[in-house]
């Protein structure tokens, strides 16, 4: 076995190179279900100097590309309900937290002071 050339390795990359622009268009219409489709398009098309109706196309396709990531990840809600008081602003609070007792930390250079 050889080693791949340079247009090689980008054909690779981008396998969808070579198509015409309504060619991929039309991909990713046949393909409006996969995720994996709609992601290689949307990329390949970034690349390509695109027309009005191209770049609205691409618009679409990348609307639906999102649409594919929300339903498959759903995001969990962060909406807290009020309390039934305020925090007491003088308590007893931890000098050292959960995270930092475990050995976390966080710092200018990535490590902070132990």
């Amino acid at each position: 076995m050889g080693t791949m050339t340079s247009d090689q390795n980008e054909v690779k990359q981008r396998p969808f190179l070579n198509r015409w622009k309504d060619e991929l268009i039309r991909e990713a219409e046949e393909n409006w279900d996969s995720l994996g489709h709609l992601a290689l398009v949307a990329t390949e098309l970034e690349y390509r100097k695109l027309r009005q109706r191209h770049r609205d196309a691409r618009v679409r396709i990348v609307a639906r590309r999102d649409e594919l990531i929300d339903a498959w990840f759903r995001w969990m809600q962060a909406n807290a309900q009020p309390g039934a008081s305020a925090l007491p602003l003088e308590a007893n609070w931890p000098q050292v937290g959960v995270l930092k007792h475990m050995g976390y930390t966080t710092g200018q250079n990535g490590r902070g002071d132990s």
